[in-house]
């Protein structure tokens, strides 16, 4: 019986979780050259672009490593990276929406 009922709660949280979006109100926010930040720490960059509930992004890359004593994320919103930033070239990613953590603009002469 508890076991039933324990089900029946579960399944209507999880549908309520799983129902609601986690899209932007605007993609203005989040459009342009930006640094995103995934869940679990996974960073991404490149031209940003909504799509339905996820985020793609182009022309970018996978940032594996970055020197926060070179001045961390911050400096490659407006610097190209150091020597001990490790980057992986990707043309095109895609993650969903709901793993966003953080954004970043790219501005003028950052990666």
């Amino acid at each position: 019986m508890i076991r039933g009922l324990l089900k029946e709660i579960i399944a209507e949280e999880l549908g309520a979780t799983l129902s609601k979006s986690n899209k932007p109100e605007s993609n203005s926010q989040f459009s342009g050259r930006m640094i995103v930040v995934l869940d679990k720490g996974f960073i991404y960059f490149g031209d940003i672009e909504i799509v339905g509930d996820t985020i793609v992004g182009r022309n970018g890359g996978n940032i594996r490593y970055y020197s926060e004593p070179d001045g961390g994320l911050a400096r490659l919103t407006s610097h190209q990276p150091s020597e001990k930033t490790k980057i992986d070239p990707c043309k095109k990613w895609v993650a969903p929406f709901n793993l966003v953590k953080n954004a970043i603009d790219i501005q003028e002469g950052g990666i």
